[in-house]
């Protein structure tokens, strides 16, 4: 009964079934009183109404045994239903610890696994539609994990402020990865609530970890609850937030190299940060008794020195979100006019052992003079393109350089400069696109409509959406479930931008799977704390570095997300949308399929195939052997001679550039390479074995 009981309740609280919230809360204390959770734990207790219930059980009692398992878990449940635990419930959990030592171990346990729980979906099918129903926890589950939260938050041990960031981010990002609905917000809310009370255990990292999760999660109550803990402990540290979080970042040991030494009986652990593509990650070799340097963990550390190890382990695990959340932060620096002392420069970015893995590639201005960190015998200087060093002095005032206050000799230089010296920046800033004031929008004065009128991939569009920062809500076939509209806040001067996105609807589903974009417009922040308000602002107001930041993300989620893109979308049953399909393909370039113009342009003369292609104003032309073809710059379509046949060609994995070219960005969707890709293919096109590709290439001749 126990097992059907907690069943049934799972299925009553799934939101897309038809319940109104009094049926449903005295259906489920109904259901409760019935369900005898399995092993002795308390009715509704880590129950089988999802996933995580009956292995939380199993491990708990397999590793601390049945009696002191039931009693530590029992106790979360009277944590209440307010985000902060009542005085009195703080004061059980402390005693129950004082007497059972693995008390803690145990709470520790059940968070671990929650980050290995996973939320699932299925598809629902009706009378005459599809849609996907999702689930994560059930209620009483996530209730039980809430308490776990906040039965860790004052243990004073390093494990837990990175463990409490996890949680947060875990739980509340959306159901699929995607939106701004948390998949527990409960829990998430309770997990940001306990790092803003562990200042005292470490307020650097906490404020770190409270980065990492905004730049996670995008549900708004969520972001705002981070926004108040920062500024309230920024407050008290007599900084403006910006400056208290980059004052917070952890160094983890390192040095001002990304390195650290640490002796574990008769060898050394070598550390190394390094940051790539994929991410940052701490290296770890080993030095041996003898002096050789090794890369795998010697037996004699694993046998002899398991916990040294796991320290080790943990650290490397704690670094790379950290330093993730880093370089999207520094990003968001390129729409802020701000800068630093000279000191404070090299204190929070260049000389960081962190975040100076990434200011150490991009580059700085101070005064009139730019270039990238180097620090010499003398002090730290900015290596100009053209190889001049400018040292800087104590009183310099430093900030990052962006291409929209450079000259168009300056721009031209420094990205001269990155493609010869083959330097990946973290992200574009050389290669940064401009976005400018257009007529248009002058004539428009209140919104932009550069982007309007596009039809996305929905959820493609809501992943890119959330990845860039911006909070959005679900479209779906619901009441208000038909108009969308993604913020964000741009820069540190009170500017937001909205984009506004439309449900297509499509014959048959529940689940949006397109959308149309709309307008962009901004409002600036009047007032402060709670009597702060957002006002509709002209977009001549709106200043150059936040409009153009804005307009360049919205532009990447078109560019990426568009259908256009899709080469096999002329195959489609629904043929709705086959006139924006043909004119998005193949129309003009924007501002992001100049860039890939413009530095094609310096890629291609270096390439073995620079003698059979040329650029025109919109394509990539390419001169194979059979028939002559035109590659768009934007959507990467393809055209052939002599009668403008389009060619389809699907990518495929391990098809790439088939020569070694250095790409100074790949932050569009991969379009670069793919446009490279097609040009060496299609250079030897009578090479190409592709029966479908063969199929279409000989069609006619």
């Amino acid at each position: 009964m126990g097992d059907i009981a907690a069943a049934v309740i799972s299925v009553i609280e799934r939101k897309d079934l038809m319940f109104d919230t009094r049926q449903r809360k005295r259906l489920i204390g109904w259901l409760q009183s019935l369900s005898v959770t399995p092993g002795g734990f308390p009715p509704g207790v880590l129950n089988n109404g999802d996933t995580f219930g009956p292995r939380a059980r199993r491990e708990l009692v397999a590793q601390f045994g049945k009696e002191p398992a039931v009693a530590a878990v029992d106790l979360l449940t009277s944590y209440g239903a307010e985000v902060a635990p009542t005085k009195k419930w703080r004061e059980a959990v402390a005693e129950l610890r004082a007497t059972q030592p693995d008390a803690t171990r145990m709470y520790r346990l059940l968070l671990e696994l929650l980050l290995e729980h996973a939320d699932n979906s299925d598809e629902q099918r009706g009378a005459d539609a599809t849609w996907t129903a999702w689930r994560f926890l059930q209620t009483d589950n996530a209730q039980v994990l809430r308490g776990a939260v906040w039965a860790v938050a004052d243990v004073d041990e390093s494990w837990v402020t990175p463990l409490l960031g996890d949680v947060a981010v875990h739980c509340g990002v959306g159901f699929g990865d995607a939106g701004g609905e948390s998949r527990c917000s409960p829990i998430t809310t309770s997990a940001v609530a306990a790092l803003a009370e562990r200042d005292s255990f470490g307020a650097l990292e906490v404020v770190a970890q409270l980065t990492r999760v905004k730049s996670k999660v995008q549900n708004k109550t969520i972001r705002k609850a981070i926004d108040k803990a920062t500024a309230t402990a920024a407050a008290e540290a007599g900084l403006t937030p910006g400056a208290l979080v980059e004052w917070s970042v952890p160094d983890f040991g390192l040095d001002a190299d990304g390195r650290a030494e640490r002796t574990i009986g008769d060898h050394v652990a070598l550390l190394s940060l390094g940051v790539a593509k994929a991410g940052a990650t701490l290296a770890m070799r080993w030095r041996t008794p003898s002096g050789d340097i090794v890369g795998s963990v010697p037996e004699a550390v694993k046998e002899h020195h398991a916990s040294e190890l796991a320290e080790l382990r943990d650290l490397a695990k704690r670094v790379k979100p950290v330093a993730a959340a880093q370089r999207a932060r520094l990003e968001d620096l390129m729409a802020c006019d701000r800068e630093w002392s000279a000191a404070d420069w090299i204190a929070c970015y260049v000389g960081h052992p962190v975040v100076g893995r990434y200011a150490n590639s991009l580059i700085w201005q101070t005064g009139d003079s730019a270039g990238l960190p180097v620090l010499t015998e003398q002090g730290w200087a900015l290596y100009g393109h053209e190889g001049d060093e400018v040292r800087v002095a104590e009183s310099d005032r430093l900030r990052l350089w962006h291409p929209i206050r450079a000259s168009l000799a300056e721009i031209e230089a420094w990205r001269a400069h990155i493609t010869d010296a083959q330097l990946r920046q973290p992200f574009k800033q050389a290669f940064r696109e401009v976005y400018l004031l257009t007529p248009a929008e002058e004539e428009t004065k209140q919104h932009s409509n550069r982007f309007a009128a596009h039809i996305l991939r929905y959820r493609q569009a809501g992943a890119l959406i959330r990845t860039l920062g911006w909070a959005a809500n679900h479209l779906g076939y619901w009441e208000g479930g038909a108009e969308g509209e993604a913020v964000k806040e741009i820069g540190e001067d009170g500017w937001r931008a909205k984009f506004s996105f439309d449900l297509v609807e499509q014959k048959g589903e529940y689940d949006a799977e397109l959308c149309s974009t709309g307008q962009v417009r901004f409002e600036r922040r009047t007032g402060d704390g709670t009597d702060a308000l957002w006002e509709r602002a002209p977009l001549a107001d709106v200043p150059d570095l936040v409009l153009s930041e804005a307009m360049r993300d919205v532009d990447l989620f078109v560019g990426v997300t568009s259908i256009a893109n899709e080469v096999t979308w002329t195959d489609a049953d629904d043929d709705r949308h086959r006139d924006y399909w043909r004119d998005a393909s193949f129309g003009e370039l924007t501002e992001s399929s100049l860039m890939r113009r413009e530095v094609l342009e310096r890629l291609l003369p270096r390439t073995k195939i620079a003698d059979r292609v040329e650029l025109s104003d919109r394509y990539l032309i390419v001169h194979g052997r059979l028939r002559d073809y035109r590659i768009h710059l934007g959507s990467t379509n393809i055209m052939m001679s002599p009668a403008d046949t389009y060619l389809c060609i699907v990518p495929k994995r391990g098809r790439g550039v088939t020569e070694k070219v250095f790409l100074p960005f790949e932050e569009d969707g991969g379009k670069l390479s793919l446009l490279l890709s097609k040009a060496f293919l299609l250079s030897v096109d009578t090479a190409i074995t592709d029966p479908e590709i063969v199929r279409q290439l000989r069609h006619g001749l």
